[in-house]
């Protein structure tokens, strides 16, 4: 299960259902991490969110990442089904309410960066009666899985490239690591 804190005003520790949700002009909010995140990078924008909008925005470490379990498969549907599992938990626990009583499933948003955007959208595919809105931030489409796979290869050797790099004493300047990381990628726009 998903280690999580939800954010309405103050802090709760997930699981102990001191909160309770009143929805106004907003449904809750999922925020998810990207890729070497937790739930501590969304700690300042997920406070801001609860108080502009008058809601929960419910933060959680995705799996292997945070204090969430490591376990296998790491993947995107095992992620997708953890947020729909999560989702129903805190139904139960009463800190997600239903809209009305005519509407079977509660209704929340969900969104997330990089990493988390990419279970962002797969849990609206896949889910669609649960999240009534998506969010994606900087997240790259790709054609195809192995055009991923691929991107993310490089992102592994480029990861590789800065343990080395910080690493070598040697190397003092900015200018050498930008040298180093130039035999990864070529453009300094992106790198």
């Amino acid at each position: 299960m998903l280690n999580s804190r939800v954010f309405h005003g103050t802090l709760l520790r997930y699981p102990q259902p001191i909160l309770r949700c009143s929805l106004k002009k907003y449904p809750p909010i999922f925020f998810l991490h990207g890729l070497l995140g937790n739930r501590k990078n969304n700690k300042t924008a997920s406070k801001r969110l609860a108080q502009l909008l008058n809601t929960t925005i419910i933060t959680p470490d995705l799996r292997n990442h945070g204090d969430s379990a490591h376990e296998s498969p790491l993947d995107y549907k095992s992620m997708t089904e953890d947020i729909h599992n999560l989702y129903y938990e805190l139904c139960q626990l009463d800190i997600i309410k239903k809209e009305s009583t005519t509407n079977k499933h509660a209704t929340a948003i969900i969104m997330g960066h990089s990493m988390g955007g990419k279970v962002a959208l797969l849990s609206s595919l896949r889910y669609p009666n649960i999240f009534k809105g998506t969010i994606s931030i900087d997240n790259i489409p790709y054609a195809s899985p192995e055009e991923s796979y691929k991107e993310f290869e490089k992102f592994h050797i480029y990861i590789k490239n800065l343990k080395k790099i910080t690493s070598d004493t040697s190397i003092t300047t900015m200018d050498q690591v930008d040298e180093k990381l130039s035999l990864v990628e070529s453009d300094p726009l992106k790198m």
